[in-house]
């Protein structure tokens, strides 16, 4: 091979190096992009919608504190509310919300750990600008963390919010869910809503910086 031939090897291969590490330079570039706040008031709908979102699991977290420290899962002990329409029980559920995938507990805490990266990573896609959306996904988050630490600490998630009718004498109840539930159920109505309601055209409500 011929020392030219040589030579344009070596500038041929020192062009594709630059290429690449262009290239990533700018896909860095751009994943640190996507991690800092478009203006101002997206820094103030995140904020408060990761404050309501810790209120929340919180707000989860104790209530089902106060449900195990004062009703006796074993005896099934129960507060009536509304009679004949709502009662406070204890209820040990390990699947998902309202007993689906029973007994796949690992299974779940593993699907609600890659929907929350999945979230967190796509969020700006998820969003498109729209404040309700980030306040949808913070509803989401906090009832799959708050569910999350129940699978993590008790192998199981406590319930406690029994709403039924009775039929012919019969009652017929719903199946027992908790405060993260509601959140999560809120979450993915309000974020269905949006995306239903939203017109393509339709200017984003959180405005970018130029």
């Amino acid at each position: 091979m011929s020392k030219e031939n040589n030579n344009s090897i070596v500038v041929d291969n020192e062009q594709n190096q630059t290429v690449d590490d262009a290239q990533g330079s700018k896909s860095k570039r751009s994943f640190f992009e996507r991690l800092q706040f478009k203006s101002a008031e997206e820094y103030s709908v995140i904020i408060k919608a990761v404050i309501m979102a810790i209120i929340l699991a919180l707000l989860d977290h104790v209530t089902k504190l106060l449900i195990v420290k004062n009703l006796d899962y074993d005896n099934r002990d129960f507060i009536v509310i509304i009679k004949n329409l709502f009662n406070i029980n204890h209820v040990h559920n390990r699947g998902a919300a309202f007993g689906i995938l029973e007994g796949k507990g690992f299974l779940l805490l593993m699907i609600a750990l890659i929907a929350a990266v999945v979230i967190g990573v796509t969020l700006r896609k998820i969003t498109e600008g729209y404040k309700e959306r980030y306040y949808a996904l913070a509803l989401v988050l906090s009832g799959i963390i708050g569910n999350s630490v129940d699978r993590a600490m008790r192998g199981f998630v406590v319930d406690f919010l029994d709403f039924f009718v009775v039929i012919n004498g019969k009652e017929h109840h719903w199946p027992s869910f908790n405060v993260a539930d509601i959140c999560i159920c809120v979450g993915v109505g309000v974020l269905m809503l949006s995306f239903l309601l939203r017109k393509p055209d339709e200017e984003t409500t959180v405005s970018e910086t130029e």
